[in-house]
């Protein structure tokens, strides 16, 4: 008994898998964006954010931090406890492709904060930084059409005098809802000294 022949396959289904790669790959090499990234594809703009409490940020130490930073890609930080004094204000402003815009301290017992940005960002800046006292500053980070307003702080359950600056930067923004970035150390309800 002879079998009837096989019905005809269509020709996509004869293709081998290594003649559908061959295939695959020719068509990327004829596509306009071959070797190039598809900016189709590209990923949508984001921006890493990171807060760091270091204690002490004189004698060097703001080279090291900012080295931290570049090293685990962040692009932007709130940094609390600088000890930067207002007497004194020499730190460093720009290192390691980074720009610090810091408060300074008028007493031993307030600490200070810094706003640190990678000074070669893609698709985000910041604007309108402003010092609102010792331990809060704020500013806008712009993406786009996207404007978000961002407050740092650092507030030491032995000094509540810095309450009133947090107050002062979160009426900056109103009808806004702000990203507060820092050390609170209180309890904004019921503020006591501890």
């Amino acid at each position: 008994a002879i079998s009837p022949p096989e019905p005809p396959q269509p020709a996509i289904l004869q293709k081998t898998t290594l003649q559908l790669r061959l295939e695959s790959q020719q068509r990327k090499k004829l596509s306009p964006h071959h070797g190039e990234k598809d900016p189709t594809r590209e990923r949508p703009p984001y921006v890493r954010i990171a807060t760091h409490n270091v204690e002490d940020a004189r004698n060097g130490r703001l080279h090291k931090i900012t080295r931290n930073l570049k090293t685990h890609h962040i692009d932007l930080t709130i940094i609390t406890q600088l000890r930067i004094h207002s007497h004194n204000p020499i730190h460093t402003r720009d290192c390691n492709g980074y720009d610090i815009f810091a408060t300074y301290t008028t007493a031993d017992n307030q600490r200070g904060i810094a706003l640190v940005t990678r000074q070669d960002a893609k698709n985000w800046h910041v604007e309108s930084q402003l010092k609102h006292g010792p331990n809060v500053l704020s500013c806008i980070l712009v993406s786009g059409t996207q404007r978000t307003p961002l407050i740092g702080v650092y507030l030491s359950p032995k000094h509540l005098n810095d309450v009133p600056f947090l107050v002062e930067a979160l009426e900056r923004f109103p009808n806004q809802s702000p990203l507060v970035l820092g050390d609170l150390n209180v309890d904004l309800e019921k503020p006591h000294l501890n």
